[in-house]
């Protein structure tokens, strides 16, 4: 080859190197997907923690009283989850 052009260059690299070469656009354009896709189940998570405490804060006198009044844990826990004020 240099024999017919002095400035081709020949580079020999394995198949396995060639395939993550071609494959690295695909590999980032999923980063973003994934990227958002997480941000929205960390928002969803921060929404609902903020409705359920801010209905149990509202309901915490009535949960202090049956709670000294011998209520249970988990019907608490049912009352809260079930009931859905907003």
């Amino acid at each position: 080859m240099e024999e017919v052009n002095r400035d081709i260059t020949l580079q020999f690299t394995t198949l396995a190197a060639q395939v993550d070469e071609s494959l690295v656009r695909e590999r980032y354009s999923q980063l973003c997907p994934d990227f958002f896709g997480g941000l929205a189940l960390l928002l969803a998570s921060i929404g609902l923690y903020g409705v359920m405490s801010y209905n149990i804060a509202r309901r915490r006198n009535e949960i202090g009283i049956r709670i000294a009044l011998g209520a249970k844990q988990t019907r608490l826990l049912s009352m809260v989850l079930a009931k859905w004020e907003f």
